[in-house]
């Protein structure tokens, strides 16, 4: 019985699909694979944030902005994600909170903090490394611009981008 079995399956390995098989696999068939395997590995990674729940997590960005470029903020619009041109959370109708009184913040309209690829696994460990602000009118009251040139000052380590 057991002879027949492994004729059975010897003669399955012979077949002519698994000697095609043998013939085409070379060095440039095995890196092209390769290739497209780690390339698929990297986009995943990168798209990965498209599944964060951004919703539950505005008040934990604001803790991340806070921690990072000590900046109060209240964020009142959608969170969102982007891939290009590099990974960033963009934030919609956001608030800079520079003094106690939050009627005399800084309001945004849209606001880009660029994350470090490294660090995409949740948004809990997020790492926030840039504030980008681009291509936007900023409304900013008198009674907060001298906090604004105050923090400027101060903060030279991360960096506030106004472009």
């Amino acid at each position: 019985m057991r002879s027949s079995v492994f004729k059975i399956i010897k003669s399955r390995l012979n077949k002519s699909y698994f000697n095609n098989l043998k013939k085409n696999l070379n060095k440039k068939t095995i890196l092209i694979g390769i290739s497209i395997i780690f390339v698929l590995t990297l986009f995943s990674y990168f798209i990965r944030p498209i599944y964060f729940d951004y919703k539950t997590g505005k008040e934990n960005l604001e803790d991340k902005v806070y921690e990072t470029f000590k900046l109060k903020t209240k964020i009142n619009g959608k969170v969102s994600y982007e891939l290009f041109p590099s990974p960033r959370i963009v934030i919609n109708d956001l608030t800079f909170d520079l003094s106690e009184n939050s009627k005399d913040g800084i309001k945004l309209k849209r606001l880009y903090l660029i994350v470090s690829p490294l660090s995409l696994t949740n948004l809990q460990d997020l790492e926030i490394e840039k504030i980008l602000i681009s291509n936007q009118k900023i409304k900013i009251y008198p009674k907060t611009l001298k906090n604004l040139f105050i923090y400027s000052s101060i903060h030279k380590k991360k960096v506030l981008s106004i472009v």
